[in-house]
């Protein structure tokens, strides 16, 4: 008789349902046990069923027993400022599930440590100001936040993920999630040095991928990179993933896009992203693959610094590193990366196209101090290395002018194709100290008559002459 009361008991414990969609509290729980001073722990699994909205306001610490799951169908609520701490009572916590279509969460100032969390069946996930600490692997083997369903409308704004034992923020290979990532802290996660980059996320339907003014920090793991976008199931693709004004430090690789899909990688610092102990393995700052021939890319702005390859390309559809606009195109974007001390065996690596297609990579400042034909051209590996390979267009050059030329030089331009470049607003003067012609990164001088001139970005200013 003992036998079954503790077996029904179980079962209580693992299902709370409320037919009259309740709002519970976690006092509410079935096998929740008040420990005082604001600790409750739930001793055995628990369901909150669809309909039914859980919130965890009011709670200090909610402690969850070795392996206890708290699963979700409704709603998981804890938000005003006040904070929450679940963490396990024991070693080895599970965490939270999130189940169903009905199912989401509203979290902020929420702090798992030890446990994860689990989306799926379409639920979704709004977390602020949150802490994923110290993520011990049991609920997923993939991520502390994972993504095994495909959904959209997710957002992880000002988190902060550390030292887990996998990834931070993933999702399956055939479960592709939209989701907003921004200003958030990852440091040190995927402990195990596995395979998987601290972000590793499919991309694929019509779902946009948005990560922003993000940290991601290694601490020298071979094996863990720093962003990874994939869809390697080769799904169709309309949406875009973007990734903006993200740090990427001390991976080893720092963002790797592969398969088809729409990518802008912008404002990006990435450097030192150098830990992989064969180079031909990884090592990149940027990373495109895609044997299918269907990955299209826009990378401007970025610096890209201190990897064992700047930026690599295989296979894909369409790389655009900077294209001017000119006679053989009406498109126009930007480039204006910087590429510096990126190489590995001895050997500089800024750019290497290892593809057949053309990337256009104008207006980028190259590891070398003068920006011309001669001095750039040993830094990137293309069509004229391998005559099977892709060409680079790599000129003009975005520094030649302000970013190098010493304050002293006179630079002589052909009146036809004259422009002068460099970093951020640029005004050019005549003689009289008209401004003649200005704006932003480039300026067309083609219009002036000839002469002497002067151009500055307020910090530097050098004289050229117009010749005919």
């Amino acid at each position: 008789m003992k036998t079954i009361y503790s077996l029904l008991c179980v079962l209580c414990a693992t299902l709370f349902t409320n037919a009259n969609a309740a709002t519970l509290t976690v006092a509410d729980l079935a096998g929740a046990v008040n420990r005082g001073d604001g600790v409750v722990e739930l001793t055995s699994d628990v369901t909150v069923a669809a309909g039914d909205a859980l919130d965890c306001g009011g709670v200090a610490t909610l402690l969850l027993a070795d392996n206890v799951t708290l699963t979700v169908h409704g709603t998981l609520l804890k938000e005003g400022s006040d904070a929450l701490t679940i963490a396990g009572s024991g070693d080895a916590p599970a965490g939270i599930v999130l189940d169903g279509a009905q199912a989401s969460a509203r979290i902020a100032h929420v702090t798992m440590d030890g446990g994860g969390v689990r989306v799926t069946g379409g639920a979704v996930i709004d977390a602020v100001d949150c802490t994923f600490a110290a993520y011990n692997g049991n609920l997923s083997t993939a991520a502390c936040l994972y993504f095994s369903g495909e959904s959209d409308g997710n957002r992880v704004e000002r988190c902060r993920f550390t030292g887990g034992v996998t990834a931070a923020i993933g999702n399956a290979a055939n479960a592709p999630v939209g989701i907003l990532i921004k200003d958030c802290d990852l440091t040190d996660n995927n402990t195990r040095n596995s395979n998987r980059p601290q972000i590793n996320l499919t991309v694929a339907g019509d779902h946009d991928v948005v990560i922003e003014g993000c940290t991601v920090t290694g601490t020298g793991r071979t094996m863990v990179g720093g962003i990874g976008l994939s869809n390697l199931m080769a799904l169709a693709y309309s949406g875009r993933a973007t990734v903006s004004g993200c740090s990427v430090t001390d991976n080893r690789y720092g963002i790797a896009c592969m398969g088809p899909m729409n990518v802008t990688i912008t404002g990006c610092e990435l450097l030192d992203n150098h830990h992989e102990t064969n180079a031909n393995n990884g090592g990149s700052g940027i990373n495109l693959y895609d044997p299918t021939g269907k990955l299209s890319a826009v990378v401007a702005g970025n610096t890209i610094k201190g990897n064992l390859w700047g930026a690599t390309i295989i296979g894909c559809h369409d790389v655009d590193m900077g294209h001017l606009n000119d006679d053989r195109s009406n498109t126009e974007t930007t480039g204006g990366n910087t590429f510096a001390d990126n190489g590995n065996g001895g050997v500089p690596y800024e750019l290497y196209n290892n593809s057949t297609i053309t990337v256009w990579a104008q207006n980028n400042t190259w590891g070398t101090g003068a920006q011309d034909a001669e001095h750039i051209e040993p830094l990137i590996f293309h069509k004229t290395d391998n005559a099977a390979l892709g060409e680079v267009i790599y000129l003009p050059a975005g520094s030649t002018g302000l970013d190098t030329v010493d304050a002293d030089s006179t630079l002589a331009y052909d009146a036809a194709t004259a422009t002068v470049s460099g970093r951020g607003s640029i005004i050019v003067l005549d003689s009289g100290g008209r401004v003649v012609a200005s704006g932003e990164r480039q300026v067309t001088a083609s219009h002036l008559s000839p002469g002497a001139y002067l151009t500055t970005n307020g910090q530097r200013t050098i004289k050229f002459i117009i010749t005919k």
